[in-house]
Order: structure tokens, then sequence, then C-alpha cells
């Protein structure tokens, strides 16, 4: 990776930001080549085989690298990014549909490691953002039994702490009540978010270094005051935002936070704080619910209809 010694903090905002856009915009290429390749290969080899776990993984894939397409337009204001964002987000919702009705057909299926579990933690802020105005009431039960069983166990291997505070939010929305009590030590920087939500000035204070928290896990580093970068590993990413990719950029985590806070609550929970990940354009992303259409949206469909019938349709 790139500049893997650049520490963020709250002198060097700006440049970590342009710095993490510069590292995006380098994989464009390699993006536009592993959406095609996804979209063909998803079309000319998972579809015709009937190979479920195939056809999820690559429309995940194809959200994915187009997210990376988008966000850099986005963040510039170009409307072409509002066309990825919603071709992203269409594949992505597919994905999910499918993760839900086959896991729904196989009783012991959330035993299994997901390997799509962070796409649709990312997606579940997404939604929250540009979705419909309630997201679908299938899918935070769905994640939260992703997340209560062994289908999590290797996005835990990579961020225990991001894992967990998900999992406190989907069982708020679930519940409709919002956390009391925390275990900081095991959340780690997500733990204020939870604690001081709704707390005014503390609040936009928490926003502030939990903004800087996060560009350090993209870029290497656990804390804003560690000595010594991570040691990389050979085997995983050592932080949901490690990277540094789109995800340092979008705070997906804090649109799942909002949408939940208010749901719990009935309180708006402003996210505003001295950052400029917070003054971005991505802060008033514009819906694109329903998602556009596209050849292999449609073939999908088709598939998922007569792969898993009245399933595929309920809600």
């Amino acid at each position: 990776m790139a500049l893997k010694r650049l520490h963020p903090d709250s002198s060097n905002r700006n440049e970590v930001i342009a710095a993490t856009l510069n590292e995006i915009l380098r994989g464009e290429t390699k993006c536009r080549s592993l959406i095609a390749h996804n979209q063909r290969v998803c079309r000319e080899h998972w579809l015709p085989a009937n190979h479920v776990e195939g056809v999820i993984g690559a429309c995940a894939g194809v959200f994915y690298d187009q997210m990376s397409l988008a966000i850099p337009k986005l963040w510039h204001g170009d409307h072409q990014g509002v066309q990825l964002l919603g071709n992203g987000a269409g594949s992505m919702y597919l994905a999910a549909r499918l993760d839900f009705c086959d896991l729904k057909l196989i009783t012991d299926g959330f035993n299994f490691e997901n390997p799509v579990l962070k796409h649709l933690l990312i997606f579940h802020g997404l939604l929250a953002k540009v979705g419909d105005n309630s997201m679908p009431k299938w899918f935070a039960p769905h994640l939260l039994k992703l997340l209560d069983g062994k289908a999590s166990d290797l996005l835990r291997q990579i961020d225990e702490p991001f894992v967990e505070f998900m999992r406190l939010l989907v069982q708020a929305q679930i519940v409709h009540k919002w956390p009391e009590e925390v275990d900081s030590r095991a959340l780690r920087g997500f733990a204020p978010l939870l604690q001081f939500a709704g707390g005014g000035d503390k609040f936009r204070r928490v926003l502030e270094d939990y903004c800087d928290f996060r560009l350090c896990n993209a870029w290497g580093w656990n804390e804003v005051d560690a000595r010594n970068p991570r040691k990389p590993s050979q085997s995983f990413p050592s932080s949901i935002f490690d990277g540094p990719g789109w995800e340092a950029l979008l705070p997906f985590e804090l649109f799942s936070l909002q949408y939940v806070y208010e749901s719990c609550t009935g309180m708006p929970l402003p996210l505003n704080a001295d950052h400029p990940l917070l003054h971005s354009k991505l802060m008033a992303l514009p819906p694109v619910w329903p998602f556009p259409e596209s050849e292999l949206v449609a073939e999908v469909e088709i598939f998922g209809a007569g792969k898993f019938g009245e399933s595929w349709h309920e809600k």
C-alpha cells in the first residue's frame, strides 16, 4: 500500500483525504476490469450452473468495485457518480436478497462463514441513506442472525470491535431500544458513538475524534496516538477500513448509527462536526431507489424468482 506510514491526526486531515482519493483512483482501471469479469462470469458460469453462492459473490463484487468508481466522482460532485452508485446498490440489493433466501431455506446456514458479510453491513448504512424510507423488514433480522452465528467468524478475525458495534446497532433496530450499556474496551473507538449519541456538543467532539480514528485504521494505525503502525498480515486486513479504499471516505456506519438512533428514540441525530469527512458531498447522497435496471439485474431477478419462488418476493 502506497504511503503506508502516513499517520492521520487532527493536523493533516485534508492531506490524508487527498491521498486516500489518489489511492482509490489508482485502482480505477483494475476496478473496471473486475466489474466486467464478475458480470461475465456471473452470466456465463454461475447463473447457468444454478450456483447461488457464486451469483451472490459476483453481485457483491460488482457492488464493491462500482462503489470504488462512484465515490471519487461523488466526492467531486460529478453526476456520473450517482449512476455508478445506483448500479452498485442495485447489484448489492440482489446479493442481499439471494443471501436471505438461500439461508432461509438452509436451517444451519448461519453456522457457516459468510464471505459477503462485510458487504452486507456496508449496505445496511447505504440503504438507510439512499434506499427507500424504511429499511426492508427482512434485512435487519437476517443480519442479526449472521452476526450472532458462525457466519461472522471471518469478519470478527478482521475487526471484532466493528462487528460487535454493528451487532448492537442491528439488535437495537429490531427491538426498538437504544443500547444502555456498552463494553468500551471491546468496542474500542466505536464505543463513544453509542455512549454519547444525541449528546449535543459532546457527540460532535466524539464524531470529530471518531473520523480521525477511522482514517487511522484505513492507513494502518490502530489509534491516533499509536506510536507504530500495525504489522501487515499475510492473511487478513486488520480493520474494516483497511486499505485505504472508498470505505475510508464514506461513513456508512454513521448512516446506520443515525438511522437506528432516530428509529429507536424518535429524536434527530445530526452528523455535524468539524471534520472534512462530514463536510463532503458524500453526506448528502441522493436517493437512488428504485435501483436502476440493467441486463445483469434483470437476469438475476429471473434467477431468484425461479430458484426461490414465493420467498424471493417476500419482504
